[in-house]
């Protein structure tokens, strides 16, 4: 555990994950329970959380490869606690732990690269997050939080959406 600046940097435990939901949530995310519990409980991963205020207001994790490659991900921290450098120090404890890997790679959106580009990350690629404003209907928040099983029957109504999506 590290602490700076009143902000208090450990381990990310599974009890974490109702305040882990909650902040990617909050940022429109859509990752879930299963999602939160994967990188949690596989122990090569590196998880960590940042208390301000005793509460959960930030998390950083990365999925471990072997050492071979680390991705950096779910780099979050609730609005009202930007701009205090949390970020930064979440970051530099999970380089730390990652020291023996040979690659580091980040998953990260546009929102956080003024930091990552300081902590020396470099675009390698350009994700684009697309959306169509001619779908209205689709409850996009909802769609991703049930899965089905896929019938033959569905198929029809399937191409139907996606050729209006997508031409």
């Amino acid at each position: 555990m590290s602490e700076n600046r009143n902000v208090l940097i450990r381990p990310m435990v599974p009890a974490d994950i109702v305040d882990c939901i909650a902040l990617s949530e909050a940022e429109g995310w859509n990752q879930t329970i299963k999602d939160w519990q994967i990188l949690v409980e596989r122990p090569q991963n590196s998880c960590l959380v940042a208390e301000c205020d005793d509460r959960l207001v930030a998390t950083a994790t990365a999925m471990d490869y072997s050492n071979e490659v680390a991705w950096v991900g779910m780099v979050l921290v609730e609005k009202n606690y930007r701009g205090r450098g949390i970020s930064k120090i979440l970051l530099l404890s999970l380089l730390d732990q990652l020291g023996s890997c040979k690659s580091v790679r980040l998953d990260a959106t546009p929102a956080g690269q003024p930091v990552y580009e300081k902590l020396g990350f470099k675009n390698e690629y350009v994700i684009y997050r697309m959306t169509n404003s001619s779908v209205s209907n689709v409850d996009h928040q909802r769609s991703f939080k049930k899965s089905e099983t896929i019938q033959l029957s569905d198929i029809p109504q399937i191409s139907l959406l996606d050729h209006s999506a997508f031409g």
